[in-house]
């Protein structure tokens, strides 16, 4: 299993980045950018879908954010910035780490990447053992946060089941509004907001409002797009 996946932006920076992957010991799947390898319709993504089958039937999105370990975008800090990378893999898939791997970066350009969800910045034109331990602590990182990166993701998969309606009400029940005043405030029957709470309820597995909540702000963890469980 490839636990690291890197953005090559340049031929010259792919190849110092397969040099320093062979030092470090990490055998990564490159990918030409982070949209084709979020991208479900595309080449990049099918392949990694395709290595995700270990049995009959496809792989879940959140089993797909879970083959992968460490992002690793490698090029001109500034373009990665631009194109506000971290940030765009952090909503995609919330909690993978992501590492930016650059040529002498400027601080300025640091603080940024950090600030855009990445967990830490490589200076390629730091030693080895520098930006090997960088991405050895990235990875062990991804790996002990597996668990509640596959959560996050099942929970958005839920939270994307719910139709307009029912998100109505749980926007209403969020707010903390008794199944009357949601009525009111939605302009619909009392019975009908009954009947999409229950609905609610069973398409996120809550047994009550405070777990329903509690599910809710887990799905909405650091570095998701909101609108995309919409």
């Amino acid at each position: 299993m490839n636990e690291l996946s890197a953005i090559p932006v340049s031929t010259d920076y792919l190849h110092i980045v397969k040099m320093l992957m062979d030092k470090c010991g990490v055998r990564p799947h490159i990918y030409e950018n982070a949209g084709a390898w979020a991208d479900d319709s595309s080449a990049q993504h099918k392949d990694l879908t395709a290595r995700m089958i270990k049995r009959e039937g496809m792989p879940t999105p959140a089993q797909d954010a879970t083959e992968e370990h460490c992002m690793l975008l490698v090029g001109p800090l500034h373009e990665i910035l631009s194109q506000k990378l971290p940030e765009f893999v952090n909503q995609v898939h919330p909690g993978l780490p992501v590492v930016a791997a650059c040529d002498s970066p400027r601080l300025a350009d640091v603080v940024s990447a950090i600030r855009q969800g990445a967990r830490d910045v490589i200076d390629l034109s730091s030693t080895d053992a520098d930006a090997c331990s960088a991405i050895r602590e990235a990875l062990e990182y991804g790996r002990e946060t597996e668990g509640q990166r596959l959560r996050t993701m099942e929970l958005r998969q839920r939270l994307k089941t719910i139709t307009l309606g029912e998100r109505q009400v749980l926007d209403c029940m969020l707010e903390g509004l008794a199944n009357k005043e949601t009525a009111k405030t939605l302009s619909i029957g009392l019975r009908t907001v009954e009947l999409r709470r229950a609905k609610i309820m069973t398409k996120m597995g809550a047994k009550g409002v405070a777990e329903l909540i509690k599910l809710f702000c887990e799905a909405r963890a650091p570095g998701v797009d909101t609108r995309a469980v919409r």
